[in-house]
């Protein structure tokens, strides 16, 4: 479980990314409260992590599941042939927080490595 801190001095996390890993499946989990409408939301992913073939997805609190990124492996590249590189791809639509998306595939990918 990862806690994230809106600084170094504050109290409380404002929200904390679950990212689990098994043989037979893999989960994404997180939860916070919008601070501008007061509504819970939750973040999690769908489709296959292994592969980075995957889909990163946001509830605002009303139940509308939106998709918020895209990320997939490119399909051939020199870096991955010749270097055995893991490169993966992250398309992100405008007006989402890229920072959040990155730290969510960080999070993944650390999971996935422990």
């Amino acid at each position: 479980m990862f806690h994230v801190y809106a600084d170094s001095a504050a109290q409380r996390p404002l929200f904390d990314i679950k990212a689990k890993f098994s043989v037979v499946n893999s989960m994404l989990d997180v939860k916070f409260e919008n601070l501008v409408s007061k509504r819970q939301c939750r973040m999690g992913y769908d489709g296959d992590w292994k592969v980075r073939n995957a889909v990163l997805w946001l509830d605002p609190g009303d139940g509308q599941i939106l998709t918020v990124a895209r990320i997939y492996r490119p399909t051939v590249t020199d870096r991955n042939i010749v270097l055995g590189k893991q490169d993966y791809y992250v398309d992100v639509p405008p007006n989402i927080d890229l920072a959040l998306i990155v730290l969510l595939c960080i999070a993944l990918d650390e999971a996935r490595n422990d």
